[in-house]
């Protein structure tokens, strides 16, 4: 293992009953991710390749540790990209319905392919933006209209509609998990918290959770 794979192996044993198991899952994604990155940029070509262990695998899986259920839950992605975080929540804790949008269509067929090969069930990639989740018809429209439980948004700028929005999506008592760099450039809601990890190796990062109450 490099280093950067030892870190991340190491925050397995502490967060799952089956590090072996789950790091296993994480490699093939790994390959799955340098395979299609050749093809399409879902993440930046600039990143090391080993450097995507701890730079997206272990920031993105940062939130499992705060107080928050996961299993059997309903957990929306917004701005996906390459299926960060939503990929390595599901990878973690496969009874999470997952969904992943994207306002790319050719992102989204990358990625499908990516779910498929993982193997991966009740994940599901959709070439969608949230201020029209209602309003498009697709072939998962009435799961769409369900409430969610976990929304995660790691790569789209906040802004005050983005959290009504992802508010009027969740279920009393679901959360938003917002990740943020240095600064916090938002107004913060009455419920949110902010959880600050400080600088990591790869950058500063907080996770702003929001519930809905």
């Amino acid at each position: 293992m490099t280093q950067n794979q030892k870190l991340f192996y190491h925050f397995l044993c502490r967060n799952s009953p089956y590090p072996d198991e789950v790091f296993g899952r994480f490699s093939q994604y790994f390959n799955e991710l340098l395979r299609v990155n050749d093809l399409i940029n879902l993440i930046s070509r600039k990143t090391d390749p080993d450097d995507i262990w701890i730079r997206h695998f272990y920031d993105s899986l940062l939130p499992i540790g705060l107080p928050l259920s996961l299993n059997n839950k309903r957990l929306l992605d917004v701005g996906t990209g390459g299926g960060l975080p939503g990929v390595p929540f599901k990878l973690i804790n496969n009874t999470l319905s997952t969904y992943l949008l994207d306002s790319k269509e050719k992102k989204v067929k990358m990625l499908k392919c990516i779910v498929r090969n993982l193997g991966l069930k009740d994940c599901y990639a959709l070439r969608l933006r949230i201020e029209d989740m209602y309003l498009e018809t697709t072939d998962y429209e009435s799961d769409l209209t369900k409430p969610y439980d976990i929304i995660v948004c790691r790569s789209v700028r906040t802004t005050s509609n983005l959290i009504d929005k992802m508010l009027s999506l969740l279920h009393n008592g679901g959360s938003i998990l917002l990740y943020k760099g240095k600064s916090i450039d938002f107004d913060l809601p009455g419920t949110a918290q902010v959880f600050d990890f400080g600088c990591l190796p790869w950058g500063e990062r907080k996770i702003v959770k929001i519930d809905k109450v």
